[in-house]
Parts: C-alpha cells; sequence; structure tokens
C-alpha cells in the first residue's frame, strides 16, 4: 500500500504543478489519505480517498503564500490479476479516460448552460508502473453530493431527477450527429468493448453465469408453473420465446441488442445505476434520510461507455432501482427522461436557430434538422432492447438487496470471482432469500404486461 500512495502522490504532484486549472505559481505539498473514507459499492475498480495539499505563491499581502486543500477520489484496477482480466480493467479505464479527455468536451460544447453532469475529472493514465491504470476525480461530496441512503430501492422524486438528468445528457448525442457527424463517429469508434467481447464470445465465459441468473427468475413461469398464474399461458410463451433467444448463446443475444440503431441509438453511459450517481439535497449531509428528496445529480464511473439504444441506460437504471410499485409511475418516469431530451434539444435549437425533427417517422438520414424521439419513440424502444436491462439485473439485482454479498461467497470458501462454477450457481440461485426471487418475478412480469418480449 505504501508504494500504492507513493506513486499517487508523485502523479497528483505532476497534476498540481503542471495543470493551469490549479493556478499559477503554486507548489505541491502533499497528497494525504482520509482514513474516514473508502470505497463502497464499486465492483470492478478500487478506491482511495485522500486530500491534495498544494500552496499557491506568495504576494505582498500574504507573505506565507496560502493553503489549498482538493479532495479526491483516485479509481486504481483491482489489485487481483483475475479480476483485472475478469473486467477487463485496462479497456475500462481506457474508455473512462476517453469519456473524459474527448468525448465530454465534445459533447460540452453543444451545452447551452454551463450544466455539470459529471463529476470533475482531474487527471488519467493506463500505463503506470505502479497503479497500472487509474483515474483521479474531483471528491463532489465538498459540494453537497453523496450516494442515496438507500443501496438499492430509490424514491420516485430520485428517479424522475435522474432521469431528466439523463435525457440531457443523451440528448448532446442528437445534437452532435447533427452538427459533426465525423467527429462524433470518430470518438465512438475508439470506444473499446469491455463487456461482450470476442474473447467471451468464443470462450463462453460468464455465459453459464447469466444463463442461471435468468433460469432463477423465469422459472416461476415454466411449464410446470405457469399454470397457477392468471394468464399463465401468456406469460409462458413469451418467456419461452425470450429464453431461446438468451440461451442459444447470451454473450451473443448481448452484442446483438446493444448493436447501435440510427437515429436512436446515443453514448450511453453503460453502467447506470444507482451505484454511480451522486445525489445534492437541500438538508445537511448528516439530516439526509431514505425519504429525502434531491435537488441535483452528478453521474460517474464512465468505464463502460458504449453507442447504442437510450434504453441501454434506462432500464438498467429502472429495474434495478425500483420496485413494482414505483413502476406504475412508468408513464411519469419516461415523460421526465423525455423532458430533458426535449429541453436539451430545443435550448440548442433556439440558439442557433436550427430545426428540431421530432418523431423517427418524420426523420430521414437527409433531414435538416436535429433529431428529437418522440415520446411514444422512447416507450417503444423498450421492446426488445429492455431484456437488456433484465438481464443485468437478473444476476446483480439480488447481489443489491444482501449487506454485505461478499460475505455470502465467503460463507462458501472464496469469492464470486475464484469459486468453482457450481458454487457460484448456487450462490447466485439463493442470494437474497425468496426476496429476491420475488424481485426477479417481478421483472419478468413487468417485461410481458408492456410486451417489451
Amino acid at each position: 500500500m505504501e508504494a500504492v500512495v507513493a506513486q499517487i502522490s508523485k502523479r497528483c504532484q505532476e497534476m498540481v504543478e503542471q495543470d493551469d486549472r490549479f493556478g499559477a505559481g503554486k507548489k505541491f505539498v502533499k497528497f494525504a489519505i482520509d482514513p474516514a473514507k473508502s470505497g463502497v459499492d464499486q465492483f470492478a475498480s478500487a478506491a482511495i480517498f485522500g486530500n491534495i495539499e498544494f500552496e499557491h505563491e506568495t504576494s505582498n499581502s500574504n507573505e506565507n503564500g496560502t493553503t489549498t486543500s482538493v479532495p479526491v477520489v483516485i479509481k486504481t484496477e483491482p489489485p487481483i490479476p483475475k479480476l483485472r482480466e475478469f473486467f477487463n480493467s485496462h479497456l475500462q479505464f481506457s474508455n473512462e479516460i476517453l469519456f473524459y479527455s474527448q468525448l465530454l468536451p465534445f459533447l460540452n460544447t453543444f451545452l447551452v448552460e454551463d450544466e455539470s453532469q459529471f463529476v470533475n475529472f482531474l487527471k488519467g493514465g493506463t500505463s503506470d508502473p505502479v497503479l497500472l491504470s487509474y483515474v483521479i476525480m474531483e471528491n463532489a461530496s465538498k459540494e453537497g453530493f453523496r450516494l442515496s441512503k438507500s443501496k438499492q430501492l430509490l424514491s420516485l422524486d430520485h428517479i424522475l431527477i435522474t432521469v431528466n438528468k439523463l435525457g440531457r445528457f443523451h440528448a448532446l448525442s442528437y445534437i452532435a450527429k447533427h452538427q459533426n457527424r465525423t467527429q462524433f463517429d470518430s470518438l465512438t469508434a475508439q470506444i473499446k468493448e469491455t463487456s461482450w467481447t470476442d474473447t467471451r464470445l468464443e470462450t463462453g465465459l460468464g455465459d453459464s453465469d447469466l444463463i442461471c441468473a435468468v433460469t432463477r427468475a423465469t422459472r416461476k413461469f415454466d411449464n410446470s408453473e405457469a399454470k397457477h398464474i392468471v394468464d399463465g399461458e401468456k406469460y409462458q410463451n413469451k418467456v419461452n420465446k425470450m429464453k431461446e433467444m438468451i440461451f442459444e448463446c447470451p454473450t451473443r443475444f448481448m452484442r446483438q441488442i446493444t448493436t447501435p440503431k440510427e437515429p436512436m441509438a446515443v453514448l450511453c453511459h453503460g453502467d447506470f445505476c444507482r451505484n454511480n450517481v451522486l445525489f445534492k439535497y437541500s438538508e445537511q449531509t448528516t439530516d439526509v434520510t431514505e425519504t429525502s428528496s434531491p435537488i441535483d445529480v452528478l453521474f460517474f464511473d464512465l468505464a463502460t461507455i458504449r453507442y447504442s439504444s437510450p434504453v441501454i441506460d434506462l432500464s438498467f437504471f429502472i429495474y434495478l432501482n425500483s420496485n413494482p410499485e414505483i413502476r406504475l409511475h412508468w408513464n411519469q418516469i419516461l415523460q421526465s427522461y423525455h423532458d430533458g431530451l426535449r429541453t436539451s434539444v430545443e435550448a440548442f435549437a433556439d440558439k442557433n436557430n436550427i430545426n428540431v425533427i421530432e418523431g423517427k417517422s418524420n426523420f430521414t438520414s437527409s433531414s435538416d434538422g436535429i433529431f428529437l424521439p418522440s415520446l411514444e419513440d422512447v416507450h417503444q424502444e423498450f421492446v426488445y432492447h429492455a431484456i437488456y436491462g433484465f438481464m443485468l439485473c437478473s444476476f446483480f439485482l439480488p447481489v443489491m438487496m444482501v449487506d454485505n454479498p461478499s460475505e455470502v461467497f465467503s460463507e462458501e470458501g472464496g469469492e464470486f470471482w475464484n469459486v468453482p462454477e457450481e458454487v457460484r450457481h448456487k450462490v447466485q440461485s439463493t442470494m437474497a432469500g425468496e426476496e429476491g426471487t420475488k424481485a426477479l418475478n417481478h421483472l419478468v412480469q413487468h417485461l410481458v404486461d408492456m410486451g417489451f418480449v
């Protein structure tokens, strides 16, 4: 750990002394770990919290100079080689640095208001001799941002403000494709596939885990069980067709479902869920409860960005962080998302006197204007694409419902990445118990009831 901290300190010193954002004439003092904080709810990386201290140049009015402390979060690759290989960590960090250093600055040129949507990126690298890959971010807690109190289930207020902000982000892709399609395509072409890779397609790595997770979620609707459900035959037929598509080759299916289709495709966060969203509240941080309503949000952890359907982000977020009662407000949730889309697209179009063409039925590749999906387009995009969010949730939802999932695997003699397949599947099939199974059943019912499969 000492070597890691020393290397972080070195990188922080380079950043402070070379980056104009820290002002002129500054002198690095130290990097100090904050022992009161540690990374939480992140699966594919390690996080170190600390403070960078530096001095500004002296002046007549300030003979000794002034010292500034900047709270930061340093994200590094997992220390365990097998984990780095499993998560394709090097490629994930490459994507995140691409996003913050090139994609986001490009997209932000189309913002009408100087509105922050992401945590402040300071520095990153992918070839460090000690850290391997790393990202240094400003710790947004100093601005009052924090993770939600609830680990899995979010209130309707949390979901509405989050999808609205997501809509504003997705809108920048529609604007960019109209304003500078060449640069947009050039940048998105540099994104690396980290999940559904050629290697996994060839080896089948992870396929059995997805099949196990989906099997648990759909068992209630199998032939022997469906007869006990109202309209059981309808569910049985739909679920069987869905499983046929998935089980032949889950990795290939996920590659197909994430293939971008115009004109709806956008730059997606790629891992859009509560774990990667910070909320700001009107209350003091110490007074925040699960019922507190957020007034702002910030997104972070852009390691698995992809150019794909907007429902890749929407379905995972809504399915992972809501329950059946919240999903009764489905139309309101998608309206809030669409309001975000419309706000950003129309603000840019009005300022620059550009046409807005709303609706897929009114838009062609030769249309002279910015494409804006209609609300109906957003609803229809969930058909087929919503299965993506369901499949991820079939694995992650039960994990998020227990206090310490690593302890569950530890009881079986290891971690999820190093226990035998049969042990891993046993844990997967029982994680969060009956409540976990019911939560997954509700997702399947929602897919069928909404006509998404």
